[in-house]
């Protein structure tokens, strides 16, 4: 049996451990959350709606449409938005629904009273007039935003360890990329996505940037816990933008467990290209547009 006196100096040296240990938990968790929280108010950015011809009211019950914007910023360039997609999630069926929008489409810029390319509303007046223009030429309302950079896009498939993507000749010449199916990572994904210098253009690359979204829908189940949601929006805190609710990426995280690559549907645009002014344009009918408004609000409605 241990002498008094070493016994209690035992004790004490295993209180102060603990307590030391503890304290150094509760020191690293509370750093955690302080980051996590700063990544959020970092990302969180509720916009002021601009007035669109569609009302203001939320998807049905189980459906939500959100409006994804991948941008070219680079420092002391706001840049334009390279990919508009409109993803509608449908927990009832369980099934996502893309549609890209090509960037060079002539619409007419919400309350400017003058036509452009799609991609001009962003360095023009923003995600408020991106959004309202979207909404103006699709005929339903977006309930949230997704704007992230080319560095969030980098770090996001980084993040969860590279994408699966079949690689065509085009992208593999131009980008000394791996041709066929492999995995890249972030930096060799964003150049496959960017690709657009063959007989398809910018439709072929819409098409590359969807097949990255459901690559990333498979690869996302790593970190589909809250926990590691968090992480994630540690990471991409100063490359991505959002007026989605913290509690409510949880849900997505969540919701999206039922979901994989195989649940995406693509909705596509029919269109032409040509110039006015010696500027190229794409071209989508009023009735080509009224018919993928009916998909996208059927989408919506099931």
């Amino acid at each position: 049996m241990k002498p008094m006196k070493q016994w209690k100096k035992s004790t004490k040296w295993i209180v102060g451990s603990s307590s030391s240990f503890i304290l150094i938990i509760g020191l690293i968790f509370g750093y955690y959350i302080y980051k996590i929280n700063h990544a959020m108010t970092t990302m969180y950015q509720p916009i002021q709606r601009e007035q669109s011809n569609v009302p203001d009211t939320p998807s049905p019950l189980g459906t939500k449409a959100y409006l994804i914007l991948g941008t070219d910023q680079r420092p002391g360039d706001k840049g334009r938005t390279d990919g508009i997609i409109i993803a509608i999630i449908n927990d009832k069926t369980k099934k996502i629904s893309l549609t890209s929008i090509p960037r060079d489409t002539y619409v007419e810029i919400a309350n400017l009273g003058r036509k452009d390319k799609i991609n001009a509303a962003y360095p023009l007046r923003g995600v408020p007039s991106t959004v309202a223009t979207v909404e103006n030429f699709t005929g339903i309302h977006i309930d949230h935003y997704v704007w992230f950079n080319m560095q969030g896009f980098i770090k996001a498939v980084d993040t969860v360890g590279g994408i699966t993507l079949n690689v065509d000749s085009g992208p593999a010449k131009a980008y000394n990329l791996p041709l066929g199916m492999n995995v890249l990572n972030g930096e060799q994904a964003l150049l496959y996505t960017r690709f657009r210098h063959d007989i398809n253009g910018d439709f072929g690359r819409n098409d590359r940037q969807q097949e990255a979204l459901k690559a990333f829908l498979d690869e996302s189940k790593k970190i589909r816990s809250p926990l590691k949601v968090n992480s994630l929006l540690d990471i991409l805190g100063d490359d991505v933008r959002t007026d989605i609710p913290k509690d409510e990426l949880y849900q997505i995280a969540k919701q999206l467990d039922d979901f994989s690559g195989s649940s995406v549907e693509q909705i596509k645009y029919n269109a032409t290209t040509g110039p006015i002014n010696g500027i190229s344009y794409v071209f989508i009918s009023d009735k080509e547009r009224e018919r993928v408004s009916s998909l996208l609000k059927e989408r919506l409605n099931r």
